[in-house]
């Protein structure tokens, strides 16, 4: 700043001079020299000066009008020179510095400083040597230390701290340097630094491990595979006990589908985005399952699985299990669309099996026409019950509203059974049949041969429109009737209680069954079920009992099965069904159940033979917004939606629950939790916890490091 000095003079000489006009220059001297030609009044002296009007600052606002550029000199308050900057209506009164090289502000070449006193930016009455703001939020002291900061008070440290220290706010203001404890380790190709718990920095690169080479991270590891190295890479390690263990957890919370997507941008023939799991002794050939789907461009003949865009689901290795864990839930199957008319079967929370039904009240319901059909070879239903002392294996035809007939019929044709000629043996009741062997003769009805072109014996019944009956009188102890072989052995008895053999004489003695049907080894039909029939043609089999152990069952046993174990059982409870010993299910309730031998077998097996075809789980209903989850012919499995573009695609939220007690681990496991306003990630390090956590309600929230729970 440059230096300033002003010095204004003005003042007014009123000169009459006798018989004289006014002067252009005025010249006041006592050596009669002239004015200066570029003054309007030159006064010399070098004995005095020029004094202007004194008055205080009541006395210069009371002038009236003052002219611009009036001066005056004020005597109180702020003394000093004061002139009229504004005009004699609005007077505005500036004061004039004089000398600033004898004031508080000093120039030294092209700076400018403060000899003393203090400095005030937007107050008049700063409170340190600087001070900023109305109420001096801002402060600088005489020491150069900064005293406040938006009107919070701060106390510096006197000295600079080390290389390694840091700038720690005690919580009051006051600020001093602190040690980081330990140094900053030496850097491990590879590693991240992480804090190791309070000020300590460490470093693992065996946990965490970042290649920058070839973009690759390890979790737990630094090692990658060598032909196919991954991109992301978490070894959770071994923890040593039989809890399970999140190595991978996604959390999200939107108004729209959370998911874990894998996507395959590659459009070649093999390309395939999948998730795979792989058992301990896994590899890329055999014990993994995989779900996935192919590109747009898929072609590849050595795995057929699936075509273009088809999801797959399949293992490799074993068998494949597919449920519910939740007693009472439905898995339920869709084909071909999300709609309810899309439902094509469902296996509901009771074990009953619906296929073209949303209701299944059976075992195996099935609204539509079912075939049994093997090419090649014979097809044959098996009813098996020949140890059951309860569940009584039956085949019933119903029909509630009491009208239309029950058939027994082939494709396009009669059920015969033919001895010669081409003729049907056919069986009817105009009215009623009595066959009833020694009761009506002394031997039994014979069958005799045809007249004419009746090739066949026949048995024709009158008009009285009565059944056709085999009845035993009071006595009865042998079988009502036989149909023996040539040699006398026994093809088809009916005993007096009721009961019918097929191939078999005899019939179990704990548990005799009501209709036995032997196939020996001649055939693998036992019992073949048809129909040609525009609605649902079933197999039906319904206890009528009402009692609390009541229940209808279809059941395949295994051949070293008995009552206890080695078979499968599909059926459905009665309506008072409460039986503590078999509370897989409840009153009304349905169920397919596998039952090993021992410690053998057991497992239960569902899925789609048929190349690309789908999996579906409907719950709740039977519309395209109560399937629940499908897994789809390419393999994909998804989880609310019905197009799943991923190995996993779940359209919505996955909740972890809050916990109330800090949770365990294996050996090597990681679990993630929440815990009060905490957001842990908890690992078992060979025994000792390692715990990483976010406070989920800072708003400026970071993680910290600590081998102890928060």
């Amino acid at each position: 700043m440059k230096r300033l000095l002003i010095f204004t003079v003005i003042t007014w000489c009123l000169i009459f001079l006798d018989s004289l006009t006014g002067f252009a220059q005025v010249a006041i001297n006592s050596d009669g020299s002239p004015a200066e030609a570029g003054s309007a009044l030159d006064i010399k002296s070098t004995a005095g000066g020029i004094l202007i009007p004194r008055m205080t600052m009541a006395q210069r606002n009371a002038i009236a009008n003052p002219p611009s550029s009036l001066l005056i000199y004020q005597t109180d308050n702020t003394s000093g020179f004061y002139f009229n900057s504004g005009t004699p209506s609005s007077p505005d009164w500036k004061r004039l510095q004089i000398d600033l090289s004898n004031g508080q502000w000093t120039l030294s070449g092209s700076d400018i400083y403060y000899n003393s006193g203090k400095v005030g930016v937007g107050n008049n009455a700063p409170a340190e040597l600087l001070s900023v703001g109305s109420g001096s939020e801002f402060r600088v002291n005489s020491s150069g230390n900064i005293t406040r900061i938006n009107n919070v008070a701060t106390s510096w440290p006197s000295a600079q701290g080390a290389t390694t220290t840091y700038l720690q706010n005690n919580g009051s203001g006051v600020l001093s340097w602190e040690p980081v404890s330990g140094a900053i380790p030496s850097m491990t190709s590879g590693s991240v630094v992480f804090s190791g718990g309070g000020t300590t920095l460490s470093q693992n690169n065996s946990n965490f491990f970042w290649n920058n080479t070839n973009k690759l991270l390890g979790i737990g590891t630094n090692s990658f595979s060598a032909a196919n190295p991954e991109k992301l890479k978490i070894d959770a390690g071994a923890t040593g006990n039989s809890n399970f263990q999140n190595v991978l957890v996604g959390l999200g919370n939107t108004n729209s589908y959370a998911q874990l997507n894998i996507r395959n941008q590659n459009t070649g023939s093999s390309a395939s985005s999948d998730i795979v799991a792989t058992a301990d002794n896994g590899n890329e050939n055999t014990n993994f399952i995989d779900m996935g789907i192919n590109s747009s461009g898929y072609s590849d003949a050595a795995y057929t699985i699936g075509g273009t865009n088809d999801a797959y689901l399949y293992n490799s290795g074993q068998d494949l299990s597919v449920g519910t864990a939740t007693a009472g839930k439905s898995l339920i199957f869709h084909t071909g669309g999300t709609l309810a008319a899309n439902e094509r079967m469902r296996i509901d929370g009771t074990g009953n099996v619906g296929i073209g039904t949303t209701s299944p009240s059976y075992r195996l319901d099935i609204a539509g026409n079912a075939r049994i059909s093997t090419s090649g070879a014979p097809s044959v239903l098996n009813i098996d019950a020949h140890n059951s002392t309860t569940n009584i294996a039956k085949l019933i035809f119903t029909n509630t509203a009491g009208t239309g007939d029950y058939q027994i019929m082939g494709d396009g044709g009669d059920i015969f059974w033919q001895g010669g000629g081409s003729r049907n043996l056919q069986m009817g009741a105009y009215h009623g049949m009595d066959f009833m062997g020694a009761r009506l003769t002394l031997s039994p009805i014979s069958f005799t041969a045809g007249t004419s072109n009746d090739y066949n014996s026949r048995f024709l019944n009158t008009t009285d429109a009565v059944g056709l009956i085999i009845q035993g009188n009071s006595s009865q102890t042998k079988n009502l009737q036989e149909w023996r072989s040539s040699a006398g052995s026994a093809l088809t008895i009916v005993n007096p209680s009721g009961s019918v053999a097929i191939g078999s004489a005899t019939f179990d003695a704990t548990n005799p069954e009501k209709l036995k049907v032997d196939a020996g080894s001649s055939t693998i039909n036992a019992i073949s079920g048809y129909g040609n029939i525009n609605s649902y043609l079933q197999l039906n089999i319904k206890n009528s009992s009402t009692g609390t152990a009541s229940s209808s069952d279809i059941v395949a046993t295994s051949s070293n099965g008995s009552e206890t174990g080695g078979y499968i059982d599909l059926g459905i409870n009665g309506q008072n069904y409460n039986q503590a010993a078999y509370n897989i299910t409840s009153a009304n309730d349905g169920y397919l159940m596998c039952v090993g031998v021992g410690s053998a077998g057991g497992n239960l097996s569902i899925g789609t033979a048929t190349s690309g075809k789908v999996i579906k789980f409907h719950t709740g209903g039977t519309t395209s917004s109560e399937e629940r989850m499908r897994i789809d012919g390419s393999g994909n499995v998804g989880i609310g939606t019905s197009s799943p573009n991923s190995a996993l695609e779940v359209d919505g939220a996955v909740t972890i629950d809050k916990v109330s007690a800090t949770p365990t681990c294996s050996n090597g496991q990681t679990v993630v939790y929440t815990k009060g306003n905490y957001y842990v990630i908890m690992y078992n390090d060979g025994g000792t916890y390692k715990y990483r956590y976010l406070n989920l309600t800072s708003t400026n929230a970071t993680w910290t490091y600590s081998t102890t729970a928060p």
